[in-house]
């Protein structure tokens, strides 16, 4: 065989090969197959989903916040009022899934009643600006936390009023919040450096829970 056959013949396995995994890319969403859904062209940094709607969806990027009505078939952007379009969090409150939260990055917190249709900024007393995480207390929905780089803040009326809550907090760097669903007084949070703190109180007071965590 000579040489010019055998380059023939790996070009045309190459393009056979190349082929077939344009063919799998194409492939609908399935078992242990994924397809893109979303808004082109951004990187996705919040997901939210309507929990009485689940075909409605928001989408947080570094260009504001994107609403699907159909499963992520299409998507629209929702930024009226939104003044600060880089989103670090998205939280929906659960009984009213009209009512919406944004964390940004540099803008705090935005507020939206209208299922996204409209923004305006929640930020009496949060002193951090740079929110990377929302957390809504199930039990009470107008209560909620918002991480920051300037620690955690605490609502209790639907981002009316805001105060820290950072007692024994030694990282105040968060990234990460999550609440206990059945027992929303028990919370966690994820620090840069610090690890996990826990607090079983409401956010009032916090402490270390790393142990065998490397």
């Amino acid at each position: 065989m000579s040489c010019i056959t055998k380059i023939l013949k790996v070009l045309l396995i190459c393009i056979s090969v190349l082929l077939s995994l344009s063919q799998v890319s194409s492939v609908s969403a399935g078992i242990n197959i994924w397809s893109s859904n979303g808004p082109e062209g951004g990187s996705i940094t919040a997901l939210a989903m309507d929990p009485v709607t689940p075909t409605t969806l928001y989408a947080g990027t570094h260009d504001g916040i994107f609403k699907s009505t159909n499963g992520g078939g299409n998507w629209n952007a929702v930024n009226t009022g939104l003044a600060h379009t880089n989103i670090g969090a998205l939280v929906i409150d659960p009984m009213t899934p009209t009512t919406l939260y944004a964390g940004t990055w540099g803008g705090g917190v935005f507020k939206s009643t209208n299922d996204g249709e409209n923004w305006s900024a929640v930020n009496t007393g949060l002193i951090g600006a740079y929110v990377s995480t929302l957390v809504v207390d199930p039990a009470m929905p107008t209560t909620l936390y918002a991480g920051t780089m300037d620690g955690v803040f605490k609502s209790t009326n639907g981002g009316g009023n805001w105060r820290a809550v950072t007692t024994g907090l030694i990282e105040t760097s968060v990234w990460s919040l999550a609440i206990d669903p059945l027992t929303s007084t028990i919370l966690y949070a994820g620090t840069s450096h610090g690890g996990v703190f826990k607090s079983t109180n409401g956010g009032e007071s916090w402490s270390g829970t790393n142990t065998d965590l490397i």
